[in-house]
């Protein structure tokens, strides 16, 4: 079947479509005929060798997908079999077919197609569980850095409808993306950390060595959840400025969806799934290729002016 694998740890290059054997699935494993496969940061920390456990070529890379399931590994799987469904399977998803476990999987209701499910998928689901463990409440400043980015514009979006004042830190290219969401303020990437403090909220997917800057804009008690690290680790030594604030009680919490229960995230998925059908939450898709592509969308990924998500077509 066809699949895109990396051949080459590194950049976008190594990214090479070719042939690989047909999936089978194990006991109470399905095999997904993958529609589309959402292409995002995970991904590209794997192609690089940077991701925990994928520090060799040859594998076929892809944490995300959406379609039918087509074949069972034995029969108390068979409830699955025929259903739409939005997987996470943390690699593979490059690919015509994926094996799954059941609690990989996530009902997607008549309505949205495989298409939007992607564009939510990863990213709302992280953009929804940080702001639950943030306690968010109606009212508060919210601060999200990387806001045009498919976790960021997520994040805005679930925090103005739950009543919160959202400042918002982007590129000017995407800044236009964000219009009439109801934003508080935008500001530019670059004048992000003189921006005074006094935030009930921070959400940060973008990590890097402004982290430190950020974290002393927390009001007292505030709380700062980093869900990603797209701008790479921080500093060492970014805690020592954070400790000076200790009679403030500030909060950081790390946010991985690899920490939540499976059974919490279909619950949450089907929720935001749900949304989407009804518009009140909006899928973004940024840009589509088709599946021998990969390596073409992974280089927009990284050149990070697309607004929404960049989807695979299998």
């Amino acid at each position: 079947m066809r699949a895109v694998k990396v051949e080459r740890l590194g950049g976008p290059e190594g990214l090479v479509p070719g042939e690989v054997p047909a999936r089978v699935p194990q006991a109470g494993q399905v095999v997904v005929a993958v529609e589309a496969a959402g292409v995002g940061l995970v991904d590209a920390f794997q192609r690089r060798g940077l991701f925990p456990g994928f520090d060799q070529p040859g594998f076929v890379p892809g944490a995300e997908v959406a379609g039918r399931v087509t074949r069972v590994g034995s029969e108390d799987a068979r409830e699955w079999l025929g259903k739409h469904v939005f997987a996470l399977v943390r690699t593979g998803g490059y690919a015509e077919e994926v094996v799954a476990e059941p609690a990989q999987l996530i009902p997607i209701p008549p309505g949205l197609s495989s298409v939007e499910a992607i564009a939510l998928g990863i990213n709302a689901l992280v953009a929804q569980f940080s702001l639950l463990r943030a306690g968010l409440r109606a009212g508060e400043r919210v601060l999200v850095r990387g806001a045009g980015g498919g976790i960021g514009m997520s994040v805005v979006q679930f925090a103005v409808s739950q009543g919160a004042r959202v400042t918002a830190i982007t590129t000017e290219a995407r800044a236009s993306a964000l219009a009439g969401l109801g934003i508080e303020s935008v500001v530019d990437r670059q004048a992000g950390s003189s921006l005074p403090g006094g935030f009930d909220v921070i959400v940060d997917p973008v990590a890097g060595p402004q982290l430190a800057t950020f974290l002393q804009k927390l009001r007292p008690n505030g709380r700062y959840v980093l869900n990603g690290v797209a701008a790479g680790f921080p500093a060492p030594d970014f805690g020592t400025g954070f400790l000076t604030g200790f009679a403030h009680s500030p909060t950081l919490s790390l946010l991985s969806l690899d920490s939540i229960d499976p059974a919490e995230q279909s619950a949450v998925g089907q929720s935001l799934f749900e949304l989407a059908v009804t518009r009140r939450l909006v899928p973004r898709v940024g840009k589509t290729f088709p599946l021998e592509q990969a390596a073409q969308a992974h280089a927009v990924l990284e050149e990070g002016q697309v607004t929404g998500k960049i989807v695979l077509l299998v």
